[in-house]
This record gives structure tokens, sequence and C-alpha cells, in this order.
């Protein structure tokens, strides 16, 4: 039995990188993500090139790259994606999980005023 394909995003960032070895160590398939092209295809040895994707703006497109490397799950790492894929809310497609919080719920952790607010309340 094969494990699935978890697509890391930020994979050029420390954090990214952290997590797709971690992952990796975890027996777990990890694909590096990013929305960059990288430099002389640099990549972790934990995973294949990494996959090149369309800006979180264009939600559909980067749901069909995604679909089209066969990814089973997303681990979003920048705050413009985990916004998207929030503000699209669900279906994300048959296949990909990822784990987002509700479009209320990001807004209020990623605007300070809004975090304000809620911690006085």
């Amino acid at each position: 039995m094969t494990s699935p394909l978890v697509a890391v995003s930020a994979a050029t960032t420390t954090h990214g990188l952290a997590a797709i070895r971690d992952l990796g160590r975890g027996g777990y398939d990890v694909i590096g993500a990013t929305f960059r092209r990288t430099a002389f295809d640099a990549h972790s040895r934990w995973s294949p090139r990494y996959l090149r994707l369309p800006t979180p703006r264009r939600t559909e497109a980067l749901l069909e790259c995604l679909a089209g490397a066969k990814v089973d799950a997303l681990l979003p790492m920048e705050s413009s994606l985990v916004g998207a894929l929030s503000c699209r809310g669900a279906p994300l497609g048959r296949r990909l999980r990822v784990a987002v919080p509700p479009p209320e719920g990001f807004l209020s952790a990623y605007d300070n005023l809004r975090t304000l607010e809620r911690c006085r309340s």
C-alpha cells in the first residue's frame, strides 16, 4: 500500500523544508510546492522536483494543478494560500484533503484589529 501524496507549499522556506523533511521521515510521499521558480531546480531530498503552483487568487487553476499531480493532501504554509482556500469553502475537490479554518476564523487570526477585538470580547 502506498502512502498518500502530500504537497507542502512554501517549499523553499525553512518551515516548508522542515515540514517536507518531517513528513518524508514519517513515511509519507511528499512533494514540495512553490509559487516561484527555484534556482537550479533545487529541492529537498525528500521531494522530487517541486510543483510550481499558480497564484492563490486563481483557486480553480491551483486545484487543477494539484489534481494533475495526483496530490491527496495539501499542507498550506502561506497566509495567502490559507486565506484563498478558506474563502473558497468546500468542496476543494473529490480527492484533495486540506484543513483550513472557516473564513471568519481566518480573518480573525490574520487581521490584527479583529484579533484584538476578539480578545477584548
